[in-house]
């Protein structure tokens, strides 16, 4: 079974991914996410993280991340943006206070590395009194973790900036990434309860008139689809998440993430959903799986897990072919309450117009 995604055929990918962040209102949308913006500000504003050190914020955007570490003692900070919000950034570090203290670099990752350290080096000659780049730092994530490819940017980034360090002194600093580790994780998912509170939530009673046929029409388009990202209730989640893969970005290699393929056991034992459903039922069938990522950096955590508070990631499901879901061929019994699993995942770099490939197979 395969999911695939595209952009739209017969236009340059890159430019269709910048242009999707010139858009103000999604800038206000990862802005509104609390979950988000606490992980990122309690990191910058911890002056064990920051302080007296040259920061590098990778894919800036409307520089909210730069002006936290500014503004919380970092010597020095370069503010990465390839799309026309760099351009808003001036205006917004002069508005903090910070402006003497951020670089803007309105340019890609790529062609930043392609001009080389004796370019940067010469360009910026503050660095090496200063003692080089101590963190990186980068909202590069994307629906379940590696949507998008920005990861592949970011740890170019870091290799160009640890070759730079390595240019300027014979003891160069050790460079943190922030966020320092990331995780994939999926649980089955079973349909109906997701129906039911969907139906609940969005055609529930409207002073007294019921609008349940109407939510049918509207829910057609989840039992239609491939895939679809939404917040899940609890209730349709079978299972606490396994993880599927885990990456360290201070070692990790480009390539790690362009495919992954792991075989994973999912025990639904413990699952309170799984045990609701089986209370006067044998057992459940599993309609798809749902994905989402926790990120790290020391004791800090973000996670997008739906038991967790709400992101603007939401969760990615997978569907699973709908013969197969009519038939309830894949089930998941009390008396076996686990499901094996091979996943394949790739992002296939630079972008084309097959940026990201799921493919599985399920098996009990």
């Amino acid at each position: 079974m395969n999911h695939q995604e595209d952009y739209e055929s017969g236009e340059d990918c890159d430019v269709q991914y910048y242009e999707d962040y010139e858009n103000v209102d999604v800038h206000k949308l990862m802005l509104k996410d609390k979950p988000r913006m606490n992980f990122y500000h309690g990191i910058l504003s911890d002056p064990t993280v920051v302080k007296d050190k040259i920061v590098v914020d990778v894919g800036s955007g409307s520089g909210i991340l730069a002006c936290w570490a500014a503004l919380h003692g970092a010597a020095h900070v370069f503010s990465i943006e390839n799309s026309s919000t760099a351009l808003w950034q001036k205006s917004v570090f002069e508005e903090n206070g910070v402006a003497s203290k951020v670089t803007i670099i309105n340019d890609s990752v790529e062609n930043i590395c392609a001009r080389g350290c004796a370019w940067f080096a010469d360009n910026y000659k503050f660095i090496a009194p200063l003692g080089g780049i101590s963190l990186i730092v980068s909202e590069w994530m994307g629906f379940y973790l590696l949507h998008e490819g920005m990861l592949f940017s970011v740890l170019r980034a870091r290799d160009f900036f640890r070759e730079l360090n390595a240019t300027l002194t014979s003891h160069p600093p050790r460079i943190e990434m922030v966020p320092s580790k990331a995780s994939i994780v999926i649980a089955p998912m079973h349909m109906a309860a997701f129906k039911e509170a969907y139906l609940q939530e969005h055609w529930g009673s409207f002073h007294g008139v019921r609008l349940s046929t109407v939510g049918q029409v509207d829910f057609a388009k989840y039992d239609e689809s491939a895939f679809f990202i939404e917040v899940l209730p609890e209730a349709a989640v079978l299972g606490t998440g396994t993880t599927f893969c885990e990456f360290d970005l201070a070692t990790m290699c480009a390539e790690s993430a362009h495919l992954v393929r792991h075989e994973i056991n999912m025990d639904l034992s413990s699952s309170a959903a799984f045990q609701y459903l089986t209370r006067t039922a044998p057992g459940v069938a599993v309609d798809g799986f749902t994905i989402w990522f926790d990120v790290h950096f020391r004791n800090y955590r973000l996670s997008t897990s739906p038991f967790e508070e709400a992101t603007h990631w939401k969760q990615f499901t997978m569907l699973l072919p709908a013969d197969i879901r009519e038939q309830e061929m894949v089930y998941v019994t009390k008396e076996e309450p686990s499901l094996n699993a091979v996943l394949h995942f790739g992002v296939l770099m630079p972008r084309t117009s097959e940026l990201t490939r799921w493919t599985w197979t399920v098996g009990q």
